[in-house]
């Protein structure tokens, strides 16, 4: 069963946004005036923007995918 991690949206007035794991290719820092945050790419293609520091969307991440593998 694939896990579902939640993140803060970026932006001003973004909500919440759920990616399931399994579906994230790669990730990369983003910043924009000075708004630090993180673009995971999905294996669909799309984009999404989320709050955070890379290395606390790394761990998030790594968390998910170890639970699922003990699953």
């Amino acid at each position: 069963m694939s896990k579902v991690i939640t993140f803060r949206g970026y932006g001003v007035g973004a909500g919440e946004v759920f990616i399931v794991a399994d579906r994230i290719t790669h990730f990369r820092p983003i910043n924009y005036n000075g708004i630090t945050g993180v673009e995971i790419q999905l294996d669909t293609g799309k984009a999404v923007n989320i709050d955070g520091y890379l290395y606390d969307v790394k761990k998030q991440i790594e968390e998910a995918m170890n639970a699922q593998a003990t699953a």
